[in-house]
């Protein structure tokens, strides 16, 4: 599922609208930063109908905390990012539960290209 376009809707949040090969709409996300500052997504089918939503918060280390729930409020797992000396994004994954089930390392090269490794919950990566 490819993001097609973000607008900006009345409220200053933003949607993205997510399309097949065939250029279908499978989905949308609605953004947007409440009082707080944190960023609150939530995620629909081609319907309108509500399937999950983010939250993301940003703590005094400028690490991110991202809460994943589903259409009835229920957490289904996290992701916290943190961005090393180098630059380099690491970020663990943890179901709802609270355990590990894997991670990520994004880092951008001198032209600019961004590439991410993924890694499971042993720290293997993934092919």
């Amino acid at each position: 599922m490819e993001p097609r376009k973000l607008l900006p809707i009345i409220f200053g949040d933003e949607q993205t609208t997510y399309t097949d090969q065939y250029g279908q709409t499978t989905g949308h996300a609605t953004s947007g930063t409440d009082y707080f500052g944190n960023q609150n997504t939530t995620y629909s089918n081609q319907y309108g109908e509500t399937t999950g939503s983010a939250t993301s918060t940003v703590d005094y280390f400028n690490d991110t905390q991202t809460t994943y729930s589903n259409k009835y409020g229920e957490q289904t797992g996290s992701a916290k990012t943190t961005t090393d000396y180098f630059g380099a994004e690491q970020t663990t994954y943890s179901n709802k539960y609270g355990e590990t089930t894997g991670s990520s390392k994004t880092t951008t090269d001198y032209f600019g290209n961004e590439t991410t490794t993924y890694y499971d919950q042993y720290g293997r990566v993934k092919k």
